[in-house]
């Protein structure tokens, strides 16, 4: 219909929901009939229940809404963890999703006959490229509920039974899953989300030689997915892999901390610039402009760079490896 659209789990604590809502100014929600208490406290916000309004629904044209979107218009809003305070609210634009999902069709050369596995949550931004890259080539898409999700022998039967072609998960869940067969079916497995060991590659790779895998890296800031990196069995690694090259229509720099580029080999911070760099943080004025800079290596005039924070360097080979934060942030699972 035109509109941003801005995920939310009903699992969430109240006062992060209540947080997400006051902070996007929200005047629609879709939400279930069980969850609808979260909202109880709101005035000046419509509700559409997915259960509740399906007499509503059924009154409405069937014919596609027609807009004027274009490509520098809001697609989503989604928040970030908030491990470094009040979560914040990512700014992404149809310019970013399409020029992602047009360049995993056709490196994956995605065809009908394809099957995705729909493994992340909604409220993830991995979501949507699993989604709108099998909705856009044509191919299936395969949606598990939430304990399958978190149950790793419950998954692979889903993938052999469904036969899935293309899996993407983060490292440390594809560490756990064990599958009892060849999976003659999978073309593609994505490790993403994470640094991921050699050692997870080589496993699914020897036991499924028909299989690719690869190794993507990219924050929320740049749409999902900005570098990807095929691992080949007979290239020798370290003990992580590198992150890649960048996709279509990104670029990236490794700067030091004046902002000059660095040679190959000096680790300096990942910077990235093109299609995917995102309108910057919702209601977050000095922080957009700390992070998100003018890019003065590009040639389209009002291009920005936005500065991850996380340190890499460039191989030999023109990929990149991924090295750690510059202020040691740590994750915990």
């Amino acid at each position: 219909a035109g509109g941003a659209y801005v995920p939310v789990d009903p699992e969430y604590p109240q006062e992060r929901i209540n947080y997400m809502l006051s902070d996007t100014g929200a005047v629609l929600v879709v939400i279930s009939e069980r969850n609808r208490s979260l909202l109880e406290h709101f005035t000046g916000i419509r509700i559409i229940s997915v259960d509740g309004d399906r007499e509503i629904f059924s009154q409405e044209s069937p014919e596609s809404v027609r807009t004027d979107l274009g490509p520098g218009h809001l697609c989503y809003v989604i928040y970030t963890s908030g491990s470094t305070g009040q979560p914040k609210g990512v700014l992404v634009e149809h310019r970013g999703v399409v020029n992602l999902i047009c360049d995993r069709k056709q490196v994956l050369k995605m065809t009908t006959n394809d099957r995705v596995l729909l493994f992340s949550n909604y409220t993830f931004d991995p979501f949507v490229e699993q989604l709108f890259m099998a909705l856009l080539s044509g191919a299936g898409l395969v949606l598990i509920p939430k304990e399958i999700q978190l149950d790793g022998y419950s998954l692979m039967e889903v993938v052999e039974k469904e036969k899935i072609t293309i899996l993407d998960a983060t490292p440390s869940f594809l560490t756990g899953l064990m599958q009892n067969s060849e999976l003659k079916h999978l073309r593609y497995m994505i490790a993403g989300g994470e640094r991921c060991g050699t050692s997870i590659a080589q496993r699914w790779s020897e036991d499924n030689p028909e299989l690719s895998f690869y190794n993507a890296y990219g924050p929320t800031e740049c749409t999902i997915t900005t570098t990807v990196y095929q691992y080949k069995q007979h290239k020798k690694e370290g003990e992580y892999l590198p992150i890649g090259k960048p996709v279509g229509n990104v670029q990236i720099y490794i700067l030091d901390n004046r902002g000059s580029v660095l040679p190959v080999g000096v680790p300096g911070e990942i910077c990235i610039g093109g299609a995917g760099v995102a309108r910057g943080y919702l209601n977050r004025d000095e922080l957009t402009r700390e992070r998100f800079v003018d890019d003065h290596f590009g040639e389209v005039a009002g291009r920005r760079l936005y500065k991850t924070g996380d340190v890499g360097r460039w191989l030999p080979d023109g990929n990149i490896e991924f090295i750690g934060r510059i202020d040691d942030q740590v994750k915990i699972r």
